[in-house]
């Protein structure tokens, strides 16, 4: 992506020096030929500032403290389906609560939105 900034950098100097450097008669075609030329320098203006918001944004680090941290313990419910549980011990995401079971549903869409997800045994 960078190279890809610095190709239109490059195009965007090309048009500026032919702006510069272009002699205008003043007719209509000269005219049309200048609107071109202003309007090519802005798009590539454009381009450039907006390659440069992804690349910023593909740069970010995860945050670290997006984490939720469940531990493996014997099912103590009446309802027993299955013999361990998994219980939340820390959570940072609003739909974890501490000391609630893990509902794996939830732990997809958390992964998916880039929490750290840490099992403990028992």
């Amino acid at each position: 992506m960078k190279q890809l900034i610095e190709d239109y950098k490059r195009r965007l100097a090309t048009v500026k020096e032919l702006i510069t450097n272009s002699i205008f008669s003043g007719s209509i075609s000269d005219n049309e030929k200048y609107t071109r030329l202003h309007t090519k320098a802005s798009e590539y203006r454009t381009f450039i500032s907006d390659l440069k918001k992804t690349l910023n944004k593909i740069s970010e680090p995860l945050v670290d403290e997006m984490e939720i941290i469940v531990k493996r313990t014997p099912n103590t419910s009446e309802f027993i389906t299955y013999s361990h549980v998994f219980i939340i011990i820390s959570s940072d995401h609003p739909r974890f609560i501490n000391g609630t079971q893990l509902d794996f549903g939830f732990l997809n869409i958390a992964s998916k939105e880039g929490y750290k997800i840490t099992l403990l045994p028992e």
